[in-house]
């Protein structure tokens, strides 16, 4: 799933500030319109780039079999040709299973 980062986020709140102050000063009408439409297309290619994007590839290792009530380290490599920022990554766990470092976010490097 991809999330909004913080920057979108908090060019929102500004933009939304921005129209408080248009509705007291309403000189800055158009500024808050224009602002809005550039933050719209800006969001929309951010959008349209994150759909296009191919999802990393993934490798799970563990062992052939694992013991009951004992801890296993399982690995998960994740691999992607132009590299990722900041990707928060959760493997299935069973719901009887206890689990630490879950979710882990982690960098992708290009490769």
């Amino acid at each position: 799933m991809i999330l909004p980062a913080r920057t979108l986020l908090i060019a929102l709140v500004a933009w939304f500030a921005l129209g408080i102050a248009a509705s007291v000063w309403p000189t800055g009408l158009r500024t808050w319109m224009w602002v809005g439409v550039a933050l719209g297309v800006v969001t929309l290619l951010d959008a349209l780039l994150a759909w296009r994007l191919r999802p990393p590839t993934i490798v799970r290792q563990l062992h052939d079999s694992l013991p009951l009530a004992v801890w296993t380290q399982i690995e998960l490599q994740l691999r992607h040709p132009q590299g990722l920022r900041d990707v928060e990554v959760f493997d299935h766990v069973p719901p009887d299973c206890g689990f630490t470092g879950l979710p882990a976010r982690v960098r992708i490097v290009p490769g």
